[in-house]
């Protein structure tokens, strides 16, 4: 019976699906084009073009004429930046599919420049404020930062409190939000840094002028209201280029490569979506996912849908189940959108749920030396070299895998450098030079070259055994 079974096993083998997370899913949105609300002839798009297409329409058709969103265009514009830089602003948002913390509080801003602007009722006469800031104890040097960024300060809060007007001209009731996207506007022309520092010089002037005081707290209170004009933008224009893509791929029945997944969760979310996870659920009974520390927050959703959430409470005849299978040390693929504590909270989700968390504590690719030294700098160390969700477990050495010298003699798997003081640049050149000598070192024929022996097998390092990892 037992090899009955090894045997069915083993013809069906080439009957499991195995595909990347992204293929699994487009096949999802073509087999079942009727459960997710799809047409059954769809068109997989480029999505950069696809975004652009979108956005040069929501350009035109509500950008350029929305009266808050025309003026924010336009101090856009006036801050030096382009339209062709905004698409690229608004698609690398779209892309991360985060959000912006703090969103703009327009209320909470207006109030605070108003405020400002009742704590400076003297800036036209600037020689007053310069005196008694040196009066105060502001270094000399520091004078003109100062002054500068009051000056700036003091013409955004002008440009703030300005009427508004209508396309042909004429002064409007003044709407908070395009107050808003004035001031955001005229700060973003002058130097954030420099209002940093005047909140740091007013400081010390108010310790020993009272005066001052009103000053500090109101620009204080509009630092903590002001958010940069490019988070404003995609706040204001990135919604309106989204529904307008997802408008128009919908009726084309087209997708791009990051819809393929966002859909198939919609479709579980939607009103047949206890049908899909059930269908999907009888076709994949099992599932196992490799290198899951590079997943994201949505791809652990679908498969938390179909295995865990969709058949809770489990149900003991059913059978199949949900393998994961990941190592968050090796989480790389940040600039990707991949999430590691999505990783963490997915192995934790499991287990609370049941599930079985197994360790691999057998290493076959490295030399006993190696993982020795790494469980001793993983070990107490761990909290130096990453969060400390991520646990350093002790592994064990499966191998005779050695790194010896020319004579044999085994070799120091890991050297440790102490960079001198020196500036960065300084620091990159000594580094580049020293990694440059140590490979020239360890591929040289002087004796001393690394070679890597297994059992009776001696073979010396080459080029292409080499990686350079670096930040």
């Amino acid at each position: 019976a037992e090899r009955r079974l090894l045997g069915d096993a083993l013809a069906s083998f080439d009957r499991a699906t195995i595909s990347t997370i992204h293929a699994f899913c487009q096949r999802v949105l073509t087999d079942h084009a009727f459960t997710g609300g799809r047409l059954l002839r769809q068109t997989r798009v480029d999505a950069d073009a696809a975004f652009g297409a979108a956005f040069r329409t929501a350009l035109r058709g509500r950008l350029a004429r929305d009266d808050h969103d025309r003026l924010l265009l336009a101090e856009w514009l006036a801050s030096g930046h382009t339209i062709d830089g905004l698409e690229q602003l608004l698609r690398k948002a779209a892309r991360d599919a985060g959000h912006l913390d703090p969103p703009l509080d327009v209320a909470a801003l207006v109030a605070a420049a108003a405020q400002a602007r009742a704590a400076l009722p003297a800036l036209d006469h600037p020689a007053l404020y310069e005196r008694a800031l040196k009066e105060a104890g502001v270094k000399t040097q520091s004078l003109p930062v100062a002054m500068r960024a009051l000056g700036h300060l003091a013409q955004a809060l002008q440009a703030a409190s300005a009427p508004s007007a209508d396309g042909d001209g004429r002064e409007q009731d003044d709407d908070p939000r395009l107050a808003a996207a004035r001031l955001l506007g005229a700060l973003a022309r002058g130097k954030p840094d420099e209002r940093h520092k005047l909140c740091g010089y007013l400081a010390t002037a108010a310790r020993r002028n009272a005066d001052f005081a009103p000053l500090l707290a109101a620009l204080t209170a509009l630092e903590r209201t002001v958010i940069p004009l490019a988070a404003a933008v995609v706040q204001a224009f990135l919604p309106t280029v989204l529904t307008l893509l997802e408008n128009r791929k919908l009726g084309a029945g087209e997708f791009d490569f990051d819809d393929m997944l966002r859909l198939v969760w919609q479709a579980l979310e939607g009103p047949g979506g206890a049908e899909l996870a059930a269908l999907l659920r009888q076709r994949h009974r099992f599932a196992i996912i490799d290198e899951f520390q590079d997943t994201d927050d949505v791809q652990w959703r679908i498969f938390e849908r179909l295995y865990l959430v969709a058949s809770d409470p489990p149900d003991p005849g059913r059978g199949g189940g949900l393998t994961v299978v990941g190592d968050p040390k090796q989480a790389i693929y940040g600039f990707r959108g991949a999430d590691v504590h999505t990783y963490l909270a997915a192995r934790d989700e499991i287990v609370r749920r049941g599930g079985q968390r197994l360790a691999l504590t057998e290493n076959f690719r490295s030399s006993a030396a190696l993982i020795e030294i790494h469980n001793q700098l993983f070990g107490p160390l761990a909290s130096y070299f990453s969060d400390a969700a991520i646990e350093h477990a002790p592994v064990h050495a499966a191998s005779d895998l050695e790194a010896v010298d020319d004579a044999g003699a085994a070799l120091t798997p890991v050297h440790v450098f102490r960079l001198i003081d020196a500036s960065r640049d300084e620091q990159g050149r000594a580094l580049l030079g020293r990694v440059t000598a140590e490979i020239g070192r360890l591929l040289a024929g002087d004796g001393r070259a690394l070679q890597l022996r297994r059992g009776a097998t001696l073979r010396r390092l080459e080029a292409r055994d080499i990686f350079v990892l670096t930040r």
